[in-house]
């Protein structure tokens, strides 16, 4: 980083080799897992409290909540139209076995999906 510092990465799911106490503790706080209550995981969980008390942390988790919602919202919509489209793919295999024209299907789609699908898109359901 050409500011003499250092990088270390940790990671609390390695198996290999034995560490101290400490970073043994810090592993199981990272996981969630109970701990020791060494001066050290005191220190960590002070320091937590007091950034979780800043501005900064609040703003954090209302962007983190709001990520998570759009999310989720995107999923559903994601969903619904993975539904429809099985549901039209459906309708103009049935009716074509019933022997509607092309274009009387597409009349048909275009009155029935025309708000969440293009002219175009419709089409493609014909192919």
């Amino acid at each position: 980083m050409n500011d003499e510092s250092e990088v270390i990465y940790l990671s609390s799911k390695g198996k290999k080799g034995d560490v101290s106490q400490g970073l043994d503790d810090f592993y199981s706080l990272m996981d969630g897992k109970s701990t020791t209550n060494s001066k050290f995981i005191k220190r960590i969980k002070k320091t937590m409290d007091n950034y979780r008390k800043t501005e900064e942390w609040s703003e954090h988790v209302m962007n983190t909540e709001q990520i998570k919602e759009m999310a989720l919202a995107q999923g559903v919509e994601e969903g619904k139209r993975e539904a429809t489209v099985s549901a039209i793919s459906k309708t103009v295999k049935m009716l074509k076995r019933m022997n509607q024209s092309n274009e009387q299907i597409l009349q048909e789609l275009k009155q029935d999906y025309s708000d969440e699908f293009s002219d175009e898109e419709l089409e493609e359901f014909l192919k």
